[in-house]
């Protein structure tokens, strides 16, 4: 399964520089969900074909598993056969408009009922890394575990002014994917785009 990794978390080390065939010893990874139903499905991560729920030509899935952990009023962790995600939703917009000499508004969560725990779930979601740090920041559980690096990407955006901060820039639309064999944290992120990287990664045993 692609897991996106900020290139930042690379050159400050939070992420080790990876190559293909090597083990992450303690990423956590984060579902960030569109849709969140019952389900009596097989646990598993399915990718899904086409665009996602944004218009974004990224690779997301379809995440079924068992609610072990909640807390309102939007998180949860999901067990899914060997490993566990935690899984939120993803931000619909912001709570105001700019205005001239306040700073913006963080995005805005949309409300989520809760399942309980032990309810079989399915997620529709775009998946990412979670660093060490955010389970002792945030109260969060402990979802880090070792995977195996099966493929590397970079993906490349373009930058365009952001509507959330005036004089300011955000990742656009893609521009190329490059497969890679190994991280190369400096020379991966050119100075007039935005990189990440796309891992593709599997529980080890």
């Amino acid at each position: 399964m692609w897991v996106r990794v900020a290139v930042w978390e690379v050159q400050t080390g939070e992420v080790s520089q990876l190559g293909v065939g090597d083990t992450i010893a303690r990423l956590g990874v984060r579902a960030t969900f569109w849709t969140l139903e019952p389900s009596d499905e097989d646990d598993g991560v399915s990718e899904l074909p086409g665009a996602d729920p944004s218009g974004d030509d990224a690779p997301y899935y379809r995440v079924v598993g068992t609610v072990s952990w909640t807390c309102e009023p939007h998180s949860l962790v999901v067990t899914v056969g060997s490993f566990q995600l935690v899984a939120e939703p993803m931000a619909v917009g912001t709570a105001d408009l700019y205005r001239r000499h306040e700073p913006p508004l963080e995005p805005v969560l949309p409300y989520v009922g809760l399942p309980d725990v032990g309810d079989r779930v399915a997620l529709v979601a775009r998946l990412t890394s979670m660093l060490e740090y955010e389970s002792d920041a945030f109260g969060y559980p402990d979802v880090g575990r070792e995977w195996l690096v099966r493929r590397l990407r970079v993906e490349h955006r373009e930058l365009v002014s952001s509507t959330a901060y005036p004089r300011g820039s955000e990742p656009g639309r893609i521009l190329r994917v490059v497969e890679i064999p190994r991280m190369l944290r400096w020379a991966d992120a050119p100075r007039d785009g935005h990189a990440s990287y796309l891992v593709d990664v599997v529980p080890t045993p």
